[in-house]
């Protein structure tokens, strides 16, 4: 063949080669111009009763209070862990466990999860409100294989009185504690605080000088819910770290203690519109996942609510305690909400403990799930890594950020102590229960 002959294959080779690329872009802009469609034609309305029209038969229909957790496939070891451990710590309370769609959790993990506790129920909740029409498509319902879902999770439970909970707490004392908290007796309602992080992001956004946060309570549709606009925010908000603007995170949502009797219908209309409607509808989030929609639901409901008098701490992570010992990087932990003199770890929000399925090799890349995992190798690589050392109890006025030195996980100079030896030995129990279960899943 000659040169000219070459050059010209090779420019017919390059242009059938451009005619698949855009075949391929016509179909992405195709499916995000639906999606698009999609979401500017789903009015907003809200439910006349959401649990009457989201109805399904649960297995608890006489309990008032109970546990919920959502799960996809992958949560499923550490999830199944929580089961055991709870009960281990003396927890009696049932448990539900919400997930979206069977593209999210297997009939195989099912299964494993019924026959870890007879006190448990799986629900799709996707499937539900699909066939209720409160979701208007598979596409949309597919948008809650999220953090999102625990939203949605919390107000379709048959509990009336939930204790939300992720799948990778590690508990030292059995949260039941918590529903005699005073927090909770007072306003039916327990939060816990994130991590102070003084970003221009989100409700802590500069506009003009003027924070998002103030912007988004302003320009909220009261009237949509039967409400009047305040005349200002609640004395709670007002003393908080985002309102000073010293904050773009308010709350941690890996532990949420809510009454949705005592929050009330518009409390709980608002916490649907936030979760299901304008998360999709603003150009700027109002929260990063679903954590600051459940206080903002009590805010703009105009409802009282309360958080731990705590900020949030942090346990070590690999290399902390040689580095910088009094700054810690690792997983989120948090104190029990007394007043106590003497502070009390509660759990720990450490999937990166104890995670047999997000375990990162030496290079920092994550390691394959697959028929070929040693699991048992998997598990003695987490195991070596258990942090010893959390960040003491503190309140959250300290400045405990430095986003120029260090990574936004990182409590700066919030000095270290000793975890409770116990600590140890639950991390330790649920990687190995977590091994137990990895190896009996399909990957």
């Amino acid at each position: 063949m000659a040169t000219g002959e070459r050059r010209n294959a090779r420019r017919g080779c390059w242009t059938w080669r451009h005619l698949l690329w855009l075949l391929w872009l016509g179909i992405v802009v195709t499916m995000a111009s639906t999606f698009s469609l999609i979401q500017r034609h789903w009015t907003y309305v809200p439910p006349v009763n959401l649990a009457a029209q989201a109805a399904y038969a649960t297995k608890f229909p006489n309990v008032t209070r109970g546990i919920v957790m959502t799960m996809s496939d992958a949560m499923v070891p550490i999830g199944a862990s929580l089961v055991l451990e709870l009960r281990s710590l003396g927890n009696s309370d049932p448990i539900q466990v919400m997930h979206c769609l069977a593209s999210d959790l297997s009939a195989r993990s099912i299964d494993i999860l019924t026959a870890t506790d007879a006190n448990l129920q799986v629900v799709d909740i996707c499937r539900v409100l699909l066939d209720a029409d409160l979701l208007p498509s598979v596409d949309i319902a597919s948008e809650f294989q999220s953090y999102w879902l625990k939203p949605l999770a919390l107000l379709l439970s048959s509990f009336d009185q939930v204790m939300l909970m992720d799948a990778d707490n590690i508990f030292l004392r059995n949260p039941s504690l918590l529903w005699n908290s005073t927090q909770y007796t007072d306003t039916g309602t327990l939060f816990f605080y994130d991590r102070v992080i003084p970003s221009n992001w989100g409700l802590n956004e500069q506009r003009g000088g003027v924070s998002y946060l103030s912007t988004f309570l302003a320009q909220f549709p009261y009237h949509s819910f039967n409400l009047t606009a305040p005349k200002c925010p609640s004395e709670r908000l007002r003393g908080s770290a985002m309102f000073a603007q010293r904050t773009a995170h308010e709350q941690d949502s890996s532990l949420v203690l809510l009454d949705k009797r005592r929050a009330g219908r518009n409390v709980r209309n608002i916490l649907w519109y936030l979760t299901t409607h304008l998360r999709f509808k603003q150009s700027t989030p109002f929260s990063h996942g679903d954590k600051e929609s459940f206080w903002l639901a009590f805010e703009l409901g105009q409802v009282r609510y309360a958080f731990s008098p705590w900020a949030a701490s942090v346990v070590a992570a690999p290399g902390d305690m040689e580095a910088h010992p009094e700054t810690l990087c690792g997983s989120l932990a948090q104190y029990i909400p007394t007043s106590n003199a003497s502070a009390v770890l509660l759990f720990v929000n450490g999937r990166g403990v104890i995670d047999v399925t997000d375990v990162l090799d030496s290079r920092g890349d994550k390691m394959p799930n697959d028929a070929t995992t040693n699991w048992t190798a998997r598990g003695a690589t987490l195991t070596e890594r258990i942090p010893r050392y959390a960040v003491p109890r503190y309140t959250r006025d300290r400045n405990t950020s430095n986003l120029a030195l260090f990574d936004q996980t990182c409590l700066v100079d919030a000095h270290a102590t000793a975890i409770s030896p116990a600590f140890i030995d639950r991390a330790t129990r649920r990687i190995h229960m977590a091994v137990q279960v990895a190896s009996r899943m399909q990957w």
